[in-house]
């Protein structure tokens, strides 16, 4: 009965609290350039401004595309595999589709946040709630409806909203 409502629980949070938007596509191969203060390490902030995770972020091959590395809490050193990152530019602004495989709580896709910087070494990702998007939309989908919400703030959802700092 405990273990029943726990996994009753764990579904409850998820339906909850949500995710932000999962697609089957990126909306581009990356449309937007790479500008020079984004790559290195950046770590993410918790509500209280403390550091929580830290990722390397790497320039790619391609315009447009940027390596994500976990970092390790305990020796601080990148892990050898990289999630692709991808940055477009959409309605004037700029947006990071980040990969991510499949595993136990969501399938392969790419996330979508819309990347507002703050200073050279401070920026926000800020996520679409989850299911504005279906998850087997084209590109193309996927781009018409960021040029239509393009002001919409209302397509974010505010607890997916997350601080980044060197």
């Amino acid at each position: 009965m405990k273990q029943f409502s726990l996994c009753l629980l764990a579904v409850c949070m998820l339906a909850l609290c949500g995710c932000p938007v999962l697609t089957k596509n990126s909306m581009d191969n990356g449309s937007a350039d790479v500008p020079s203060w984004l790559p290195g390490k950046w770590c993410e902030l918790d509500k209280d401004g403390k550091t929580k995770d830290c990722h390397l972020l790497k320039k790619g091959d391609k315009k447009g595309t940027l390596k994500c590395y976990d970092v390790d809490k305990t020796t601080g050193k990148a892990e050898a595999t990289a999630r692709p990152a991808i940055l477009s530019s959409v309605g004037g602004k700029t947006w990071l589709s980040i990969y991510n495989p499949e595993d136990d709580m969501s399938e392969e896709g790419y996330y979508i946040f819309e990347l507002r910087k703050v200073s050279n070494s401070e920026f926000l990702l800020a996520g679409i709630k989850e299911h504005e998007i279906d998850y087997e939309a084209t590109p193309a989908e996927i781009i018409a409806y960021l040029q239509k919400n393009k002001d919409n703030s209302s397509i974010f959802d505010p607890s997916e909203t997350t601080t980044y700092r060197k």
